[in-house]
């Protein structure tokens, strides 16, 4: 694949304006992108839990040459502390769920460890992408937390958010935890591999982003998948939107957690920017950094296309 576009569509998906001398994204609350549908992929993989909103396998996938992703072999997913105990067992049975990526800091994993204990036999990788102090506010440490950052920050969330996004690609937590997810997935040789962060949309979706480019996805449909988290998180987002009014938080709070809760391709777009800038592409980004070199990219398309 050659290298991905900053702008796929040539165009904005949300209203801008001037503030700070930067231009800066009008979001209205209840604007939210959604993706078109991927021919031949299903409902973007989304795997029906009980517990967990946004858990899909990236198999059924096409490929720019005509293949497809195997079933079973790469999955995604919100948090795994959310799962109930029939989730744990289809996540071990049917989905033959063998690795786990954990891409949360380790504020996020003491708050709500993964549920290891009622996981044997599976391998868990705890790979923080970035540490909260280097980025800021972070979902996953408690509502009292997240309410008392939402009312100090006057400007909402979504540049906060947006900002996030280079640095989990070319931070050195983030190069570390991408490049381990793919040194584990040259060695799987069977069973599914699955990744997740809190709500599965940030750190999870830039590592699906790579996974994708590495295996031949066209750019179109990796920016649909990563916008498909919109399909899935609405629920999670009203029941905590509904909890904040609870604390009485001030009326930006539904902005600030479309922000949080759902993808926005602007997200993407700047942490595509960031890599472009610094290492001219996608493809001498994840070479250099990730180690991901076409030999490597043959190597993954062989064990995860048919």
């Amino acid at each position: 694949m050659g290298q991905m576009n900053v702008n796929q569509k040539g165009e904005e998906p949300i209203a801008k304006t001037e503030s700070a001398g930067r231009t800066e994204p009008v979001v209205k609350a209840g604007e939210i992108e959604k993706p078109a549908p991927i021919a031949g992929f299903a409902n973007f993989g989304h795997i029906p839990l009980e517990g967990m909103a946004n858990a899909r396998d990236l198999g059924g996938m096409p490929t720019e040459d005509g293949r497809v992703i195997k079933m079973g072999r790469l999955l995604r997913s919100d948090a795994l502390h959310h799962a109930t105990e029939a989730d744990l067992g289809w996540l071990m049975g049917a989905c033959n769920v063998q690795r786990v990526f954990d891409f949360r800091s380790v504020e996020e994993r003491q708050a709500h460890p993964d549920p290891q204990a009622q996981m044997d036999g599976v391998v868990f990788y705890e790979t923080p992408v970035f540490n909260v102090a280097s980025v800021g506010v972070v979902p996953g440490q408690g509502l009292k937390r997240n309410a008392d950052d939402l009312k100090h920050v006057a400007e909402g969330l979504h540049p906060l958010v947006r900002a996030v996004y280079p640095k989990c690609l070319l931070g050195q937590e983030g190069i570390a935890a991408y490049r381990a997810l793919f040194d584990a997935l040259l060695k799987a040789e069977d069973g599914a591999t699955l990744w997740h962060c809190t709500e599965g949309k940030d750190r999870t979706g830039l590592a699906a982003v790579l996974v994708e480019h590495a295996l031949g996805v066209s750019d179109e449909d990796i920016r649909k998948d990563y916008l498909a988290t919109n399909l899935f998180a609405q629920t999670v987002a009203e029941r905590i939107a509904d909890a904040l009014g609870r604390h009485h938080i001030a009326e930006r709070a539904d902005i600030d957690l479309d922000a949080v809760f759902y993808a926005y391709e602007d997200y993407l777009d700047e942490a595509l920017a960031a890599v472009e800038h610094d290492y001219g592409s996608l493809d001498w980004y994840m070479e250099e950094q990730l180690g991901v070199t076409p030999e490597v990219r043959r190597q993954l398309q062989e064990m995860y296309l048919e």
